[in-house]
């Protein structure tokens, strides 16, 4: 059974080829964590950092996204965390936050998954995943944390 769409596995090509510091989060993550649902879009969660932009650019414009996608000043921004392209269900989301979560602790827990048996994507850990969705708060959320496993080692 395929998980991604042909768009999501080369998008995530393309971050993975071009070093890109990420953490596939949100409804993905849920499904490959253990609770099978669908989901309107793909949220990756990138490293807010100097580097890791200039490697998120390159990814995005071999993608055939233009490098306007994402500006400087948004990205490094704490009024913009989101940045979304395509339409449900098909849409991409790359977040600079996710409520609840430090970057860097939750890319040190995650764990890289072959999905799909073609692609390596770093998805984050149940217990990050658990706790992102806690303090999202929102009824998907409270759903997903009731059909989520409730601990992963």
């Amino acid at each position: 059974m395929n998980i991604l769409n042909d768009d999501f596995r080369d998008f995530i090509q393309c971050l993975n080829k071009h070093q890109v510091e990420y953490v596939l989060v949100g409804g993905y993550a849920v499904i490959i964590r253990g609770y099978s649902r669908s989901t309107g879009d793909m949220d990756i969660w990138v490293n807010k950092t100097e580097a890791n932009y200039v490697n998120l650019l390159a990814a995005i414009m071999e993608f055939g996204l233009p490098a306007a996608a994402v500006i400087k000043e948004q990205f490094f921004s704490n009024k913009f965390d989101v940045f979304s392209f395509g339409k449900p269900p098909y849409a991409i989301e790359i977040m600079t936050a996710v409520k609840g979560l430090d970057f860097m602790i939750t890319y040190n827990l995650s764990t890289v998954e072959r999905i799909d048996n073609v692609i390596d994507v770093r998805v984050v850990h149940l217990n990050q995943l658990r706790e992102a969705k806690k303090a999202a708060g929102r009824n998907k959320d409270m759903n997903d944390l009731e059909n989520l496993p409730t601990a992963e080692a």
